[in-house]
């Protein structure tokens, strides 16, 4: 409730800030902080809460779980069931990976495969039942099950789409951003274990580069870093220390300037709840 106060408190605040003061406080790094560190930036090595809502910020998926529970395209753009253990689907055109490579089926072959295959199987709850997954052309994949799966739309929202180039790749190479390459809306800049990760605005996202939403700026461009710092438990966070080091704490606006307060606020207004699932 707190946490809910502050935010309307805050944005009433934004309604009586100036624009220019808005368009300076747009090159300000958003720092987010989460109270649970990820274990690494492979996002099929480890399906716990910190490393998904990382990863989701880097990668797409074939279907994007909204808050609703509803199945929205992401990546595919429909789907159908052929048969009882067949689901075809379409994939979007003309979506670029971070390195302006091209997306296609040989990327979500990789991904739906090197998930079930993983050695840790984190993700086995959502891969055990792929029989296997076959192209029918460039942007066309067929899903084998091994028996008729009602919850496969669920399943395959939960994974990760990398590029197929990375397939083989051991966990190090996403740490190292050497394969920390996605079609999200943010890329990667630079990640220190246990510390921090730093991410920028992919301006080539097939659904546009992500916006701020205010009563006074219709479609804001968020052009700032977005900087993740990890800290184990709230106790961290002293007093003195969170108007200058953090913006957003989980869902909460946490910061006394206003100025600095608005990449948040942006960010808030404009972001699915499934980007902010911190921990």
């Amino acid at each position: 409730m707190a946490a809910k106060t502050l935010t309307r408190a805050a944005i009433g605040l934004l309604g009586t800030i100036a624009i220019p003061a808005m368009v300076a406080a747009q090159e300000t790094p958003l720092t987010i902080g989460m109270s649970t560190t990820p274990t690494t930036l492979d996002p099929h090595e480890d399906s716990s809460a910190p490393n998904n809502a990382t990863s989701r910020h880097i990668w797409d998926s074939l279907i994007n779980l909204t808050g609703t529970s509803a199945n929205a395209p992401e990546l595919a753009t429909e789907w159908k069931v052929v048969d009882p253990t067949h689901w075809e689907f379409k994939l979007r055109k003309g979506v670029k990976f971070h390195d302006g490579s091209e997306f296609n089926a040989d990327d979500v072959i990789a991904s739906l495969l090197r998930a079930r295959d993983k050695p840790s199987q984190s993700f086995a709850s959502y891969t055990r039942n792929i029989v296997n997954v076959t192209a029918t052309d460039p942007y066309t994949i067929v899903v084998e099950t091994k028996v008729p799966d009602p919850i496969l739309l669920n399943s395959v929202s939960r994974i990760r789409i990398i590029s197929a180039d990375c397939k083989e790749a051991p966990v190090q190479d996403f740490d190292n951003g050497k394969c920390a390459i996605g079609t999200g809306a943010y890329s990667f800049v630079s990640y220190s274990p246990g510390s921090n990760l730093t991410l920028k605005r992919n301006d080539s996202y097939f659904a546009g580069p992500r916006t701020g939403r205010t009563s006074r700026c219709a479609s804001c461009p968020m052009t700032a870093p977005v900087w993740h710092r990890f800290s184990p438990t709230r106790s961290t966070l002293s007093k003195p220390f969170l108007p200058m080091e953090w913006h957003v704490w989980k869902r909460a606006i946490i910061c006394k300037s206003s100025t600095a307060c608005l990449p948040a606020l942006f960010i808030l207004a404009s972001m699915s709840a499934a980007m902010f699932r911190l921990s």
